[in-house]
């Protein structure tokens, strides 16, 4: 048969482990900021197709890239910035739109 199939971790030599959980760390912040962000977005096309405030809505868009980018940028990851953007520009709906 196969032999023995029961290692531990020390055996376990072609496994970096600190670059496993730098990815890990990278994934996890990536996933937080996007998911956000697509919420924003979402919100954006809310806002024009039900308020017909398009411009509004556009611009919603172009700062909640920006504000991505900026959240994304951060050594740590930050998806504040992005629920900023949506939360001003869904306010600005609410008393222009």
């Amino acid at each position: 048969m196969a032999g023995n199939l029961t290692h531990t971790v020390d055996q376990a030599t072609g496994m970096d482990y600190a670059e496993h959980s730098r990815t890990a760390s990278n994934v996890w912040k990536f996933t937080k900021i996007l998911t956000v962000a697509v919420l924003s977005v979402v919100l954006m096309l809310g806002i024009g197709g039900v308020g017909h405030s398009w411009g509004l809505a556009s611009l919603g868009i172009l700062l909640t890239l920006v504000a991505t980018a900026v959240g994304l940028a951060r050594p740590k990851g930050d998806w504040k910035p992005v629920l900023v953007v949506a939360l001003v520009i869904g306010v600005l709906a609410v008393l222009f739109g």
